[in-house]
């Protein structure tokens, strides 16, 4: 089995975000061939909601990730809760949840983005930082891009709040930032 061919897509977003990962899960097809990690900053007793209601309109099966570990399958959505990091065990790819008291953010995108450095040589991954406020993901970007990982960020004209994006831009010009309606496009290149 080639491990390459399981491709990862991470998204990080903050303040305006449900609205952009709506529309880019529902520009998705039965067929899409990756799977999705979705860290959204929002407080855990509207993640099982959000994660409903995406499930409910979504091509791909959207799940909330409850237990300490989740095996993460191809044409499916996760939906991250507290602090949660990737981790591979024999060629399989699982989410692992952990303590979150000491992190600024629910979920940590940074936490999350970091842990996918360890993917590279065994999949292939993109991230994405859509609109919100602060610095979230821009370390996790920056170590990404190090190691090779393109990292695209939601550009001014379409990002709600330019916070996110922005700070991850200054921190590593290798960012590239684009529209919505761009990153919805090169989601879907990823994922043929």
């Amino acid at each position: 089995m080639n491990y390459l061919e399981h491709k990862i897509i991470i998204i990080g977003a903050s303040t305006g975000g449900p609205g952009h990962i709506e529309k880019i899960l529902f520009s998705l097809k039965e067929d899409f061939n990756a799977s999705i990690v979705i860290a959204q900053h929002m407080g855990s007793e509207y993640l099982p909601s959000f994660a409903k209601a995406m499930d409910e309109k979504c091509r791909l099966k959207v799940k909330k990730i409850v237990d300490e570990t989740t095996p993460i399958e191809k044409r499916s959505v996760y939906i991250c809760d507290g602090v949660c990091v990737f981790d591979t065990r024999g060629g399989s790819l699982f989410i692992s949840k952990s303590d979150n008291s000491k992190v600024r953010f629910n979920p940590d995108i940074d936490t999350l983005f970091k842990s996918a450095v360890n993917l590279k040589d065994k999949f292939t991954v993109m991230s994405v930082i859509l609109t919100g406020i602060g610095d979230d993901g821009s370390d996790g970007c920056f170590k990404l891009i190090e190691e090779g990982i393109e990292c695209i960020g939601e550009n001014e004209e379409s990002a709600v709040v330019f916070g996110m994006p922005k700070k991850a831009k200054e921190k590593n010009q290798k960012v590239k930032l684009k529209s919505l309606e761009e990153i919805i496009k090169e989601i879907k290149e990823f994922g043929k």
